[in-house]
């Protein structure tokens, strides 16, 4: 049922039964609604690794690598008990290298950078406690600094990796309640 998420959407429930004491069918038709999200923009797309390299989303096709941020699909769940009202969730950043490379070494990626932008109004900035993941590949991660409010970046090298998306950092998020962009 793909097609049914390339919008956002309300969805009636209903539901039908056989009772149990007599036999006989029941039904309770259009008792609520659920809300569907739109399916995000990436999966509309096929994913990461399409095979064309102008068919990717969120990448400049003239570069031969890129970075994804893989966030959670569904709402998130924020518990009354949360003392600052705030729903947390687990950011992975991904990395595509150059796939079309004729050797190994023309494939693997072996020093870069990259930056998480996130509404700062709305989301606590990033600490080393939210560090979940670090790509063990690698010897030395370094955060970026002089980005401002709402932004965090990590500078990684000595290691190298290669792959159509490779798993290099995961945080966990915290933020207030609504729809960020």
């Amino acid at each position: 049922v793909p097609a049914a998420f390339d919008s956002a959407a309300s969805v009636p429930l209903s539901l039908e039964w056989t009772s149990a004491a007599t036999g006989d069918q029941i039904a309770l038709a259009s008792f609520g609604t659920v809300a569907t999200q739109r399916q995000p923009t990436w999966s509309q797309a096929g994913g990461w690794d399409l095979g064309d390299a102008d068919a990717l989303v969120y990448v400049d096709a003239g570069k031969a690598v890129a970075f994804g941020a893989e966030l959670p699909y569904e709402d998130v769940f924020i518990p009354p008990s949360a003392s600052n009202g705030r729903g947390a969730f687990e950011v992975s950043i991904h990395m595509k290298t150059h796939m079309d490379g004729a050797t190994e070494a023309a494939r693997q990626v072996d020093v870069g950078k990259f930056k998480l932008v996130f509404p700062a109004d709305a989301c606590d900035g990033v600490t080393d406690a939210a560090i979940t993941y670090k790509n063990p590949a690698f010897a030395t991660w370094e955060e970026v600094t002089g980005l401002g409010a709402g932004a965090y970046g990590q500078t990684f090298f000595s290691g190298k990796v290669s792959g159509a998306a490779v798993l290099m950092f995961s945080l966990t998020m915290h933020c207030a309640a609504g729809t960020h962009a």
